[in-house]
C-alpha cells in the first residue's frame, strides 16, 4: 500500500509512503530544490568583483543553490534509515567550488523514550543555524560565521538524551568531511545542550505557535584535525 501527500506549510516537499505487507517497514520518498536568481549585478567586471565572505559573485542568471532526493525506512522498534544523494554551488566566491553530485546524509538512526543514536554520515550536533534545514530558516542562507566555521556533516555516531524539553547531544566523528576515506589521524569532538519552551518549534523559525518561543543552547567542539 502506498500513500502520498501534498506539500503543507509545514513541508517544502511532497512526500510518499509505502507499507510492506507486514506492516513492520515504511518508506518515506522526500526531494528538495533551491534555485537562485540574480536580476541585476552591478560589479559584473572582474576588477571591480573581488571575492570576500558572504559574496557569491553570481552574474544576472539562474544559479541551483541546492537539490536534494532521498528516502527514509522506518525499520522498527525505534530504529530507522536515511539516504540523501544531492548537489550543491559554493556559499561564496572563498568556498570549496565542489558542484559534483554526491551523498549527503547516510545514517541509521535508534529513537527511544529518552535515548537516542545515529550511526553514519550526519549533521554535527553544533550550531542551531546549522541544525536547522534550510528550508525552516528565515532567509534563504545560512550566516557567514556558519558557513565558514561551523562544521557540517560528518561521518561519526552521536548518542542523545532528551529530559522533557531539554536535550543532550554528544558525538564522535571523522572529522575531515568525506564519507570513506581519511586524511589524517584526528577526530571531531562535539557535545550540545538544548532547551526549548515549545520542542517541537525549537528549530523553526516560521509557523503558528501557541506563545513565545525561548530556546537557548550551549554546544562546544574540538577537532583536532589537519589545520589549513
Amino acid at each position: 500500500k502506498t500513500s502520498c501527500s501534498k506539500k503543507t506549510a509545514e513541508s517544502e516537499s511532497n512526500s510518499c509512503s509505502k507499507d510492506s505487507a507486514n506492516q513492520n517497514t515504511r518508506v518515506e520518498r522526500s526531494g528538495f530544490f533551491q534555485a537562485l536568481l540574480t536580476a541585476w549585478d552591478q560589479d559584473e567586471d572582474a576588477q571591480a568583483d573581488p571575492a570576500a565572505y558572504g559574496d557569491p559573485e553570481d552574474d544576472v542568471g539562474v544559479r541551483i543553490r541546492r537539490a536534494r532526493v532521498g528516502g527514509a525506512m522506518d525499520l522498527g522498534s525505534g530504529w530507522s534509515s536515511e539516504v540523501v544523494l544531492g548537489v550543491s554551488s559554493p556559499y561564496d566566491s572563498l568556498s570549496e567550488p565542489d558542484t559534483h553530485a554526491g551523498l549527503i546524509d547516510a545514517a541509521v538512526h535508534y529513537e527511544g523514550d529518552k535515548l537516542s543514536l545515529s550511526v553514519g554520515q550526519q549533521k554535527v550536533p553544533y550550531s542551531r543555524d546549522q541544525l536547522t534545514s534550510v528550508r525552516d530558516l528565515a532567509f534563504a542562507e545560512r550566516a557567514i560565521s556558519t558557513a565558514h566555521l561551523v562544521p557540517d556533516r560528518e561521518t561519526g555516531v552521536k548518542a542523545g538524551y532528551a529530559m522533557g524539553s531539554l536535550n543532550m547531544h554528544v558525538g564522535l566523528f571523522n572529522g575531515n568531511g568525506a564519507f570513506t576515506g581519511d586524511d589524517n589521524d584526528g577526530f571531531l569532538v562535539a557535545g550540545r545542550i538544548d532547551y526549548s519552551t515549545q520542542p517541537d518549534h525549537g528549530f523553526r523559525t516560521r509557523g503558528a505557535v501557541d506563545g513565545t518561543v525561548i530556546a537557548p543552547a550551549v554546544n562546544v567542539y574540538w577537532d583536532d584535525g589537519l589545520s589549513t
